[in-house]
């Protein structure tokens, strides 16, 4: 079995990346190693030591199909990872966005809520001149 190139390697793990994602520092990770770097609490790109202003995980696609190549003809097992509309989600926001995306949607359900209650009220009061 060969060895794999350096670049496949995710620099926090030193592991074959299945699923490579860029940050917006530009480097790249395994998604499951980065992912488990942010939700520690780290805002900072682990290579450059840079403050992540935004989170997101983009999927290399082009290093993806590299590594998947290079494994195919080296014989190395590794799985492509299933795409869903929710993996799909979280590959674009990262924890910290998911969570606050969740509190936004339930500030804006409650917010719709007492809004449909005040203007029942006002329908059922008649109007004072």
């Amino acid at each position: 079995m060969s060895v794999s190139p350096e670049d496949f390697r995710c620099p926090i793990s030193l592991e074959l990346m299945s699923d490579p994602v860029i940050l917006a520092t530009g480097q790249t990770y395994g998604r499951p190693s980065i992912q488990r770097w942010l939700d520690t609490g780290h805002r900072t790109c682990p290579k450059t030591k840079q403050v992540l202003h935004e989170v997101k995980l983009i999927p290399n696609y082009a290093l993806r199909s590299l590594i998947h190549q290079w494994a195919q003809a080296n014989g190395v097992d590794i799985k492509k990872p299933v795409e869903s509309y929710s993996s799909a989600i979280n590959h674009v926001y990262g924890s910290a966005e998911r969570e606050g995306l969740a509190k936004l949607r339930t500030l804006i359900e409650g917010l719709m809520k007492s809004l449909s209650a005040l203007l029942s009220r006002r329908e059922e009061a008649p109007l004072v001149r």
